[in-house]
């Protein structure tokens, strides 16, 4: 796995004006439009999901960071992120551990949660790291499209 990227203004080495040029190219690329996400859809399990929907689609939407297409895994994250604050609760109610000294079942379901979680942020762009490699990708693959239509000018 490569290293994680920052955004240029959290860089501190020297860069030449190409790359700093390059980077705030890739970095404006990462804007998306979103108009059908305002309302959390009702399939979210309750009202903590939903909650978390306005939240993150506030979020990545100021940075124009999703689209209509990314609904099931914004979904998908905020449902996990209200089953992994329900396991969290219940382990601070009742503890990790049984009467016996097994492991609780809650700190199964918070970790199966925690993992799921942290899929969903990459996918939607909740990371830092993945934002920057999408606009990369956008960057590179315009830049291509660019020099095919006018050469190595």
């Amino acid at each position: 796995m490569g290293r994680m990227r920052k955004p240029l203004s959290e860089q501190t080495g020297n860069l030449t004006q190409d790359i700093i040029k390059q980077r705030e190219y890739e970095q404006s690329l990462a804007a998306l439009p979103a108009d059908r996400l305002k309302t959390p859809p009702d399939w979210l399990v309750n009202r903590t999901a939903k909650k978390e929907w306005r939240r993150v689609v506030k979020l990545l939407c100021e940075n124009g960071m999703i689209s209509n297409a990314d609904i099931y895994n914004i979904g998908g994250f905020c449902n996990a992120f209200a089953m992994y604050a329900e396991a969290s609760e219940s382990l601070s109610v009742c503890g990790a551990f049984n009467a016996d000294g097994t492991e609780a079942d809650a700190v199964k379901t918070q970790l199966k949660y925690s993992e799921e979680m942290r899929k969903f942020a990459r996918l939607i762009g909740l990371t830092l790291d993945s934002r920057l490699k999408i606009a990369s990708i956008k960057a590179k693959e315009t830049d291509e499209a660019i020099e095919e239509d006018f050469g190595d000018i």
